[in-house]
């Protein structure tokens, strides 16, 4: 499935002006991302440059799966945005990762424009979070304050495409 322009141009505009070796690899026949390259990430301040969505949008159920190459979406998981995912942010994510917050000390040192405040802005950079904070990987926030098993929900939650 080819993207819609404006997906393109989003992918494009956030993922083309990183530095080419902070970006994961995509997969141009499954448009998925091996997210191996991420997960071994210092997570030093900044590092944080490029972004792949790695996932069509579709017209009906959002992004295609597999929205994690290697991660299932469970069948039945009950967790979306309004139940699970909005709370996460909240609580241990926008502290840092907001558009409310300048450039700078403010942020943690997080990256401008890779903030969590909507819904839309999470699921813009569900493999970088994935990446960075879901099941194994532990590198955000900074301060380890997600349980393992929170940490699971927020794989299964992402592998589900984040609804």
């Amino acid at each position: 499935m080819t993207r819609p322009a404006c997906i393109q141009l989003f992918v494009c505009a956030v993922g083309c002006a990183g530095d080419a070796t902070d970006k994961p690899t995509t997969d141009s026949a499954t448009h998925t991302v091996d997210t191996a390259t991420e997960a071994g990430d210092s997570g030093g301040a900044g590092s944080d440059t490029g972004s792949d969505t790695g996932s069509d949008i579709g017209s009906d159920t959002g992004i295609d799966d597999p929205y994690i190459e290697g991660r299932a979406c469970p069948p039945d998981s009950p967790l979306t945005w309004e139940n699970f995912g909005e709370a996460l942010m909240l609580t241990q994510c926008i502290g840092c990762h907001s558009d409310q917050l300048a450039e700078g000390a403010a942020r943690g040192s997080a990256p401008v424009g890779v903030d969590f405040n909507s819904h839309v802005q999470t699921q813009a950079w569900l493999l970088r979070i994935y990446a960075r904070s879901a099941d194994d990987n532990s590198t955000m926030p900074p301060v380890d304050t997600i349980s393992p098993e929170m940490r699971v929900q927020l794989g299964d939650w992402l592998a589900c495409g984040a609804p």
